[in-house]
């Protein structure tokens, strides 16, 4: 994923994920599935795309404006 202001990886991507942004992570992933109405087993059986989940991300995290 690249930043399109800058054009580069963000460091935060080629770390090892804190605490706080596997909270951030699941929390947008339990979010996209209840405004999707799905199910885990529904997720894991459609194509999926990480830009579905960044107007979520956003909201919890500002890093990932």
């Amino acid at each position: 994923m690249i930043n399109t202001e800058t054009k580069e990886v963000p460091n935060f991507l080629n770390n090892t994920p804190d605490e706080y942004d596997k909270y951030c992570w699941k929390r947008a992933y339990a979010t996209y599935l209840m405004v999707n109405d799905k199910t885990p087993e529904d997720f894991a059986k459609d194509p999926f795309n990480l830009i579905e989940l960044l107007p979520i991300l956003r909201g919890f995290d500002p890093k990932w404006k």
